[in-house]
């Protein structure tokens, strides 16, 4: 935007949340709900520099005799959040804007060699209530059964109540609440998602919900049907696709970047992430699996922020854009993302 002085188009309180730090000082929070398992968070913890508070609150113990206690070691701390801490950000920023105004992509920092968890970059404070841990699958367990999921999510909403202690509040911040945007792993939560979307239809029967859902790698076209896995994973995401549309206003299901194929627009990519997700499909490269990951999630990302855009847009920027009208105007239940961006930049 020309003037005076460079206005933001999107508007910072239409995804984030407005609060006080310990020291009085404005501080603005995603209004998030992120579920995962538990052992995916890393060293992410609900109490951070905004929240001033212990970890875990004692345990009121009836047992008077003697106790033994054996604690976890904790995750150390990623050197990308240490540089953060040591104000090394914003001058790294800056040394990485001219090298790519140069064009000496080469000497970029590879990051990916030493992320262990998606946390390890992510740069935001997360309000305490934003951060829901679910215990860990046991490996034995079936990962793609439904009712693996919907018994899962049961069990956490018994204890933690996700509806009423997180989203309510959450929903009830907001002066305008347009509409939900959730992004999910059908796979993994697609069962859990649907439990939990079946819960919040009883409260919210009419609020406009827009769902990215990330499908497993197995083609329903191409599966073989003496792969046991690969069938069942097939007809999860049939199921999650079939309860999702039911269920919401509208769905956008996301293929499974092992199902890309080389063409024109990965010929300017740094990393070959077609070859690599390929690869890793076949099982001839597991150790590139967290790597490929990170390439192909920020591309989905990229695609995924510029489509949703014009609904986060201040209210003083021009747009004919929100979730209701947009669904509205698509008048389907299922659709596909289709967008381009300049990636010979990447």
């Amino acid at each position: 935007m020309c003037g005076a002085m460079c206005v933001c188009a999107a508007g910072s309180n239409v995804s984030f949340r407005e609060g006080l730090a310990p020291d009085g000082s404005t501080t603005f929070c995603p209004r998030l709900l992120l579920i995962d398992y538990k052992s995916k968070f890393g060293s992410l913890s609900h109490i951070n520099a905004l929240n001033v508070g212990e970890e875990d609150a004692p345990v009121d113990l009836t047992w008077t005799g003697p106790v033994s206690e054996h604690l976890q070691d904790p995750i150390p701390q990623s050197s990308y959040h240490a540089r953060l801490d040591a104000g090394e950000d914003e001058e790294d920023e800056d040394d990485l804007d001219v090298e790519m105004d140069k064009g000496e992509h080469d000497s970029v920092p590879d990051l990916t060699s030493s992320i262990r968890f998606w946390s390890d970059y992510s740069r935001m404070f997360y309000h305490p209530r934003s951060l829901h841990r679910i215990p860990d699958p046991c490996r034995v367990e079936a990962r793609s059964r439904m009712a693996t999921g919907v018994e899962r999510f049961h069990a956490y909403n018994t204890n933690q109540a996700v509806l009423e202690d997180s989203f309510r509040l959450f929903a009830e911040e907001c002066h305008l609440l347009q509409g939900v945007q959730l992004c999910m792993d059908a796979p993994s939560f697609g069962s859990f998602t649907v439990s939990l979307l079946s819960r919040f239809r009883d409260e919210y029967p009419k609020l406009p919900v827009l769902s990215f859902c990330s499908l497993s790698r197995h083609d329903p076209a191409e599966v073989n049907l003496e792969n046991t896995p690969g069938c069942v994973n097939a007809l999860n995401d049939a199921l999650t696709l079939n309860e999702l549309a039911a269920l919401l206003t509208l769905v956008v299901p996301l293929q499974s970047p092992t199902t890309w194929r080389r063409r024109p627009w990965s010929e300017h990519l740094k990393v070959d992430v077609c070859v690599c997700s390929h690869l890793i499909y076949l099982g001839l490269i597991p150790l590139e699996t967290v790597h490929a990951s990170l390439h192909t999630s920020a591309l989905l990302a990229a695609h995924i922020e510029s489509s949703t855009l014009p609904l986060r847009l201040n209210a003083s920027v021009p747009s004919f854009t929100d979730l209701a009208s947009l669904c509205a105007q698509l008048n389907c239940a299922v659709t596909h993302l289709s967008s381009r961006y300049p990636v010979h930049f990447l």
